[in-house]
């Protein structure tokens, strides 16, 4: 029943579940899990393409305040369109489930979720 409602079967290696991709590799003895098309999808989503890739996310000495939230008019609508607490939400997915190596910057950034005034 389960089967014929969501059409699944339970044949043959699994390779996709949950918007994650699955490959396991039997001569190594091994599983990797990939987000690549959601994090994708993520890019497209929020104009990301000339975002620079770095090796470490969130430098840890990094000190985020208060007085770093957007004064400018362009800056508060952004922060009021939901575009940022958007964003952090979709990579809470992401450092929860796959790429535990941004979740510290991550969950340093969610803690400004909100522009008080």
């Amino acid at each position: 029943m389960f089967s014929q409602k969501y059409g699944v079967s339970g044949e043959g290696e699994m390779h996709w579940t949950l918007g994650i991709g699955v490959a396991r590799v039997r001569n190594t003895h091994t599983i990797s899990l990939s987000q690549e098309g959601y994090i994708d999808n993520l890019v497209e989503r929020f104009g990301l393409h000339d975002v620079t890739a770095v090796t470490t996310p969130l430098e840890p000495s990094v000190i985020l305040t208060k007085d770093q939230r957007p004064t400018t008019p362009v800056g508060l609508q952004d922060m009021c369109g939901n575009r940022y607490r958007e964003l952090i939400g979709s990579l809470q997915y992401v450092a929860l489930t796959t790429r535990l190596d941004i979740r510290f910057a991550i969950g340093k950034l969610a803690q400004f979720l909100v522009n008080p005034a």
